[in-house]
């Protein structure tokens, strides 16, 4: 493959400069963009929002956000010992070295084995260029450590698929393995997450010594509120329901037959998976985070202000969740991208190129994808501008632009959002109290 140019950060360089090669670094993985993402989009809204209610509020929120962002990630780490626990329990002796190349394969790639030979292709030429890439990246960005552990990964990538042979009992065994790890790291996480609000509840009541909603405490004096027996009900069902709704929706995916009838069951045997075998795809992430999360943040809330904003906020985030990104970062990419294509003649950069091709048969949710686009990462970036040099200087700097300002935008109007939130809830009371 041919090498990127690229020279390593040095004391000299602009701030531009420096934040355009890290602009690629963050962009380069799933867990580092979704890291970026949850900070400006959600961790740091709520905690600049608590900041003009009340000092109580505000660290509270500081707590929550830090349990996010630390969450989230390490959530490949997570993925990594599950993996390990689970490759001990079902591979042979010689193949418990490899559970993570395993882990490579995609579910839509296990069906039959005319797709397990097109995964292993392209774990050969795409895992293996990927790595290659972050390396380069790393490398621009003065990180030669990091750089030299992922061109090591692609070489023992490379080595792997070369030698590995497709049969039908390693289909079977890496099927189950993948099924296994899912599912596990589906309870695992999601008996973290659904606990999340329960650890807040916890800090606010013995750190900060409140014993009710911080967000209304600067207007309200409610006493000491306790907990419904329906809420401890949920409790209960939060730790829970991650792994069994993971274990139904992938066995209902299992079935062709259920995939051709329903488009919902197609999307989630793509969904319910991990990308480069390590960080969930963001169908997975909601079904473990934002499931449990939301109905454990009900279930911990003390008193009816606080049921009612965590709804509200979580319903309005969860929106953000799936749209926030593309409403922002996507539109950016999509506008960047339609610059480029008038001045060099190509599309299809900075975001996919089948956001360009209308068609009357498309449904709701591809003509939704379509018009609010995801943008496509760095790597997809330098693939499609290799051998010219000027459009690859100009769209590594219009991506750059477009992350930083799709990243701040995003977080600006989920800031609004959020304080519109507790603007509500402020109303809500002076409404009750008569005011």
């Amino acid at each position: 493959m041919p090498s990127i140019s690229a020279k390593p950060i040095s004391t000299n360089q602009s701030f531009t400069t420096i934040a355009k090669r890290y602009a690629g670094v963050i962009d380069s993985r799933e867990s580092t963009y979704r890291t970026a993402l949850d900070v400006t989009g959600f961790s740091l809204p709520i905690i600049v929002a608590s900041a003009f209610r009340n000092v109580w509020n505000f660290l509270e929120s500081v707590f929550e956000g830090t349990i996010d962002i630390v969450m989230i990630a390490l959530a490949p780490q997570v993925t990594n010992l599950t993996g390990k626990f689970f490759g001990t329990q079902i591979l042979n002796a010689d193949e418990k070295k490899d559970y993570l190349k395993y882990l490579y394969f995609q579910m839509t790639e296990l069906d039959d084995m005319k797709t397990f030979q097109e995964g292993l292709e392209r774990i050969k030429t795409q895992e293996t260029k990927d790595k290659l890439r972050i390396a380069e990246l790393y490398k621009a960005a003065g990180k030669n450590e990091q750089a030299e552990q992922y061109e090591n990964q692609a070489k023992d990538t490379k080595h792997f698929a070369e030698s590995f042979i497709c049969t039908e009992e390693k289909r079977q065994k890496i099927k189950q393995l993948k099924k296994s790890v899912i599912i596990g790291q589906s309870a695992l996480e999601g008996l973290l997450w659904a606990n999340k609000h329960f650890f807040v509840r916890v800090f606010r009541k013995h750190i900060l010594g409140k014993e009710n909603f911080t967000g209304t405490s600067s207007y309200l004096d409610e006493g000491n509120v306790g907990l419904h027996p329906l809420q401890k009900i949920g409790i209960g069902v939060s730790q829970v329901i991650s792994p069994v709704t993971t274990w139904f929706l992938l066995n209902k995916a299992d079935s062709p037959e259920k995939r051709k009838e329903s488009k919902f069951f197609s999307m989630v045997h793509n969904q319910l998976d991990m990308t480069h075998g390590l960080f969930p795809k963001l169908g997975l992430l909601f079904n473990y985070l934002q499931i449990p999360v939301m109905l454990g943040a009900v279930c911990n809330a003390q008193g009816k202000y606080e049921i009612a904003e965590k709804l509200i906020r979580d319903l309005n985030l969860m929106g953000s969740w799936w749209f926030g990104h593309r409403v922002t970062n996507g539109l950016v990419a999509l506008n960047a991208d339609k610059k480029l294509g008038k001045e060099f003649g190509k599309k299809g950069i900075l975001v996919e190129k089948d956001v360009y091709e209308k068609s009357n048969n498309d449904g709701f949710w591809t003509k939704l994808g379509k018009n609010l686009p995801e943008p496509t990462r760095i790597q997809h970036v330098l693939d499609e501008t290799e051998g010219n040099e000027k459009l690859r200087e100009k769209a590594v700097n219009a991506h750059a632009k477009s992350l930083y300002f799709g990243f701040g935008l995003h977080s600006l109007l989920v800031c609004l959002n959020m304080m519109g939130v507790a603007w509500l809830t402020k109303l809500r009371v002076n409404s009750d109290q008569g005011n």
